[in-house]
């Protein structure tokens, strides 16, 4: 089904739109709050956050390998999930990259 949207872009059912309008709607009611940084509009920044949450799991194969560890293994999934958490907090959080100077 995946797949299948990828290449029918504009195939979706009411019920997948309205949960996302639901999320998108928390994002940005968390963007006016200053909790989440608005730099970025917010269907974008939500676009955003959920393909870096797919990013392990649709890599290639031979990128996965280069890892040296078993990509699936619980060790591999736990140490990509803290990577992904780190990822999402530098893109949301409010005010200068944290490394700005």
């Amino acid at each position: 089904m995946a797949a299948r949207r990828r290449f029918e872009a504009d195939h979706h059912t009411a019920s997948e739109a309205e949960g996302y309008q639901a999320k998108v709607e928390a994002v940005a009611a968390a963007q006016g709050e200053g909790r989440l940084d608005d730099s970025l509009p917010v269907v974008d920044l939500f676009a955003m956050v959920l393909r870096i949450t797919e990013s392990w799991l649709d890599a290639p194969p031979a990128l996965l390998a280069v890892s040296g560890e078993q990509p699936r293994s619980p060790a591999r999934l736990a140490q990509h999930r803290a990577a992904l958490i780190e990822a999402v907090r530098r893109i949301t959080t409010p005010g200068p990259p944290p490394h700005a100077g």
